[in-house]
């Protein structure tokens, strides 16, 4: 054999050498052992489907409020769940929840308008009981065509998830 050849099949054989290393420091570090079950299921995110369902097991804590099992404040108000309708836009399966110290407020909106909509700015007031104004927050609604969907998706940076009812406005 010439020393070009013998040099070629020791390159070629370090090569190889490398690469099995290589794929077996890899599946080791990528694999984990069997025995290790960091998922206990106490969590809602990964907890199993008949626990998440567990999650409305829910304590009421004022007339409008519902804390569930996360801790998180659920409005329970009638009049909120009635929906709204704003100048031919239905407003409807509205959810108050309260996280942390911030409320966020979700609905479902559709156009009852029969035309096109322009995106809007409306103001939204959360009424105690009696009326009274808790807190203002304003909000975007996108255009839609007519019969149209879009969503709300607003929060405030303080609980008022104890909210009775809101009001919507132009801005």
């Amino acid at each position: 054999m010439k020393d070009s050849e013998k040099r070629n099949i020791l390159i070629l054989l370090v090569v190889s050498v490398v690469i099995v290393v290589g794929l077996n420091i890899f599946v080791k570090v990528n694999t984990k052992p069997q025995n290790d079950q960091t998922n206990t299921g106490t969590t809602l995110g990964n907890a199993p489907l008949d626990e998440q369902k567990n999650e409305k097991q829910e304590e009421e804590i004022d007339e409008y409020t519902q804390v569930l099992a996360d801790g998180s404040k659920l409005n329970i108000s009638d009049n909120l769940a009635k929906g709204k309708t704003f100048e031919g836009l239905e407003i409807t399966n509205m959810q108050l929840k309260e996280e942390g110290e911030t409320t966020r407020l979700l609905a479902d909106v559709e156009n009852k308008t029969g035309a096109k909509t322009k995106d809007r700015m409306i103001k939204i007031d959360f009424l105690d009981k009696d009326g009274n104004v808790i807190t203002t927050m304003r909000g975007f609604i996108n255009p839609m065509e007519a019969g149209g969907k879009s969503r709300i998706n607003l929060s405030v940076s303080a609980d008022v998830s104890n909210t009775y009812d809101i009001k919507i406005s132009n801005v």
